[in-house]
């Protein structure tokens, strides 16, 4: 399940399930909106995405929908509404990765496992709605340790 399912209230309400800081989430939502509204096709954003050095595979995974529809989107702009915003969503907090915290490489960032020998990584809390997590490690906040703790006490 990816974290946002088509308006930014349903995201807002996972921001509260986590520590984090009002400013952060204020800077994510006016990104999300511009992002979600922004007259660009589905086609441009998802040639953004990959510009970054995400996989057709990890956009799948990040916005939860099969790789066929995200290698439909190459060659056909048809989507669904919902669609448009997770993928709206990703760009926003790829935004926010490289403009609050210095990421260089959200794909790289995303893909990294959180420690050496764990299969975890910041896409699979990402997916889970964990978004506060993701913006405590991004701000560092929190250690990858004690994120990974928070979203798998058992890893």
């Amino acid at each position: 399940m990816s974290i946002c399912v088509g308006n930014l209230d349903s995201l807002a309400s996972k921001w509260h399930l986590e520590h984090f800081d009002e400013e952060e989430r204020a800077a994510w939502e006016d990104l999300a909106t511009t992002r979600r509204f922004q007259p660009v096709t589905m086609t441009a954003m998802l040639d953004e995405l990959l510009g970054m050095g995400f996989s057709s595979m990890a956009v799948a995974r990040l916005v939860d929908v099969p790789v066929s529809q995200v290698q439909r989107w190459r060659t056909v702009d048809a989507w669904m509404l919902a669609e448009r915003f997770r993928v709206a969503d990703l760009l926003a907090t790829c935004d926010l990765l490289k403009s609050r915290f210095g990421c260089e490489d959200p794909a790289g960032w995303f893909e990294t496992p959180l420690v050496p020998g764990c299969v975890v990584d910041m896409a699979e809390i990402y997916c889970a709605g964990r978004f506060g997590l993701v913006m405590d490690l991004a701000s560092g906040r929190e250690s990858r340790e004690s994120v990974l703790d928070a979203y798998d006490p058992e890893w």
